[in-house]
């Protein structure tokens, strides 16, 4: 599928010598306190990534076109801080997450366009640490991201079911946006954005 005008941008400023990655990446963290239970942390996680197809979307390697792949498999390592004594924690964690900041996303074939990543402060504290290109996500439908991870995570660990309303495919937007445009109309919003602004597009707006 083409790229929205916007993507290009975005896909251009990622490939140029010139990027700053950071400016192209939005993070967000998630303190849990009271032991994690893993297994459903990474359940939750990965039933939102089935659930939005914004987040099955890698670069074809043209800057013309997305794919959407079938399965997206979200892997979220483990990183424990436990062994530093408290006065050195938090410099490391600090050194780490300006490491991790620092890392850019490939726009290649095949690579997802967000990770996450969990640290582990004691048994009773851990941080995740979400990072996504702006080329999927802006910062409100991150904040989406993190309700529903709230949510389902807390349905999960209290085995109780949980209850979101479908979202409509990322490409539908896509669809409208190109449809503005050969109609002559004036340039679309950002998807976030739109979200916010118009209730025609209130059913598409659960994440990006």
């Amino acid at each position: 599928m083409a790229l929205t005008p916007e993507q290009k941008q975005l896909w251009f400023a990622s490939v140029s010598d010139r990027s700053d990655s950071q400016s192209l990446h939005e993070t967000a963290l998630l303190r849990f306190r009271g032991p994690l239970q893993q297994q459903a942390f990474n359940q939750a996680v990965q039933t939102i990534v089935n659930r939005h197809e914004a987040l099955h979307i890698f670069m074809s390697g043209d800057g013309e076109t997305q794919v959407f792949a079938p399965v997206m498999k979200a892997e979220i390592p483990l990183h424990d801080f436990t062994s530093y004594r408290p006065d050195e924690q938090e410099q490391h964690i600090r050194a780490w997450m300006i490491k991790d900041s620092e890392t850019p996303f490939a726009m290649t074939p095949g690579k997802p366009l967000f990770r996450i990543h969990l640290l582990k402060i004691s048994d009773e504290e851990h941080l995740g640490v979400f990072t996504f290109h702006h080329f999927i996500a802006d910062g409100w439908s991150i904040s989406v991201f993190i309700q529903e991870l709230e949510h389902i995570y807390s349905a999960l660990v209290r085995h109780a079911d949980y209850n979101l309303p479908d979202p409509v495919p990322f490409r539908n937007y896509v669809v409208w946006q190109q449809d503005q445009l050969k109609a002559g109309k004036k340039r679309p919003l950002l998807f976030g954005q739109q979200c916010k602004k118009s209730s025609s597009l209130s059913s598409i707006c659960h994440l990006r």
